[in-house]
């Protein structure tokens, strides 16, 4: 049986209206049931659900939502439902893992340094020594010239008694000091390896220990240096403070205060011309979820003409999330009108500003727009099942 789309979602908005979210949600799912790529009306089934308290069912559909993201290669959308799901959850394992991986993958290394510490010390809580060592191990590889991480790393592996691969860790910490020409550094590494017993490596150790002839003057307590906690005042995986997350020592005030002075650091360090960066920062504000001041940036940037592509597609993405379709409409519309596009990303702006229309209560013009792209490329994302969604709810 062929369900009618307008009658369905008039029904679902009358009984959200009227406060009957359940009445709302039977709707919405004898839906999504018969069109399971409508990912707006996942999303939207995800929110209700989080709005009554059922935590677990609006984590499955953001979940969704996320993995096709991701699959689509739209990162920051995915990062962003993974986020969503973390204010539901704070410790849903998988999400803080899927959040780190494409953090990394975006740049975003702090973050994703941040995120693996968190999974790391929630593994190491539970017991669960084996996953904990994985994620420390992707936490260590982020950026490898970060010694101080690694050190702590190979501490981890050795008294989680796994010595051989601790072993490893610190010579390859050692070779980075002799490539350095640091010498003294990495004997010092090396007396540490030197002490642990049972390991194939010590041949490599004696070699090391004997050093170069002549080697004068004094060297710094690298362990001492290296213990130095890595990730603020407490270590990545011994204790977790009684609060919980670390951030909660610190006040929304006091967020607020060092947002409005990372702000002033900015705007002196950046000329109103510097358009790589105004567009990186524009992302990184997204991710945060300060959509006004990414759009600031957006705009900004969008003066380059060789951004001005991008940053169309991100300001329609910021006005979608911020709920207003009509000025996303605008900027998409722009964005298919500049110049130098390919034709994946004419695809891409056509199927966002499509969504828009949708949005904006205007299903005619999206179905144009989808059947624009669907007459070219049939596998475009989930074209097909828009335009099939969008011809039943007419007839």
């Amino acid at each position: 049986m062929v369900l009618n789309r307008d009658r369905i979602f008039k029904a679902a908005d009358k009984y959200i209206q009227s406060g009957k979210i359940e009445k709302a949600l039977a709707e919405f799912e004898k839906w999504v049931a018969a069109n399971p790529k409508d990912w707006n009306t996942i999303r939207q089934i995800g929110d209700l659900y989080a709005r009554i308290g059922r935590n677990e069912e609006a984590i499955k559909r953001y979940a969704q939502i996320a993995d096709y993201y991701r699959q689509d290669g739209f990162n920051v959308r995915a990062i962003a439902t993974h986020k969503m799901i973390l204010r539901l959850d704070p410790q849903n394992e998988t999400a803080m893992l899927n959040l780190a991986e494409l953090q990394v993958i975006q740049g975003l290394l702090m973050e994703a340094k941040a995120q693996y510490q968190a999974l790391v010390e929630l593994y190491t809580k539970t017991g669960h020594k084996r996953q904990a060592t994985e994620v420390f191990k992707k936490l260590a590889e982020i950026d490898p010239s970060d010694l101080k991480v690694r050190y702590k790393f190979a501490e981890f592996l050795e008294r989680a008694g796994k010595v051989e691969e601790a072993v490893a860790e610190y010579v390859g910490i050692a070779d980075e000091f002799i490539n350095k020409g640091l010498v003294a550094e990495a004997i010092q590494i090396m007396e540490k390896v030197h002490a642990l017993e049972g390991v194939a490596e010590l041949d490599k150790v004696e070699s090391v220990l004997s050093g170069p002839a002549g080697i004068e003057g004094e060297y710094v307590d690298l362990a001492s240096e290296l213990s130095d906690e890595v990730f603020g005042t407490q270590s990545a995986v011994e204790e977790v403070s009684s609060s919980g997350s670390p951030i909660d020592a610190v006040t929304n005030q006091g967020l607020d205060v060092m947002f409005r002075e990372f702000k002033k650091g900015v705007e002196k360090q950046l000329g109103t011309e510097d358009y790589d960066t105004r567009y990186n920062l524009g992302i990184a504000y997204m991710e945060m979820g300060l959509l006004d001041e990414a759009i600031a940036e957006f705009q900004l940037a969008s003066k380059d003409q060789g951004w001005l592509l991008e940053c169309c597609s991100m300001l329609g993405l910021c006005f979608l999330e911020k709920g207003m379709p009509q000025i996303a409409i605008k900027w998409f519309e722009k964005g298919i009108n500049s110049p130098g596009r390919s034709e994946e990303k004419q695809h891409g702006l056509r199927y966002d500003l499509a969504t828009a229309y949708e949005l904006a209560g205007e299903p005619d013009r999206a179905l144009e727009l989808y059947m624009d792209i669907y007459r070219v490329n049939a596998c475009f994302r989930d074209v097909k099942d828009r335009v099939s969604g969008l011809q039943a709810a007419k007839n």
